[in-house]
């Protein structure tokens, strides 16, 4: 039997309770995506204790577009991206303790 589970995304700004996983097997409506939908869980844990990080990440992103028309009924319609994802950081606990 097929199942989803769902865990948060990695992001700077979890609390300390909103770590964990949800399970929706399909048991209810039929399907797995029908139960998530609908919002009946099946099952699932959530993580307990200080689940807080001090986490970084350089990102960046560059978008050029142009045009160029060739004719009045033909036009040519082009752009570059460049996106640049940093290596996601935490700081150490020696790090913390020397700010505070």
């Amino acid at each position: 039997m097929a199942s989803i589970s769902i865990a948060p995304a990695f992001s700077n700004f979890s609390t300390n309770t909103s770590r964990g996983k949800l399970e929706f097997d399909g048991s209810t409506l039929g399907t797995p995506l029908q139960d998530f939908l609908a919002g009946d869980v099946d099952g699932g844990f959530q993580y307990a204790g200080n689940t807080v990080r001090h986490t970084h990440e350089n990102s960046y992103g560059l978008y050029v577009q142009d045009s160029f028309r060739a004719t009045t009924h033909l036009t040519f319609n082009y752009g570059l991206r460049y996106d640049f994802f940093g290596v996601i950081g935490e700081r150490t606990i020696c790090e913390q303790h020397n700010e505070s």
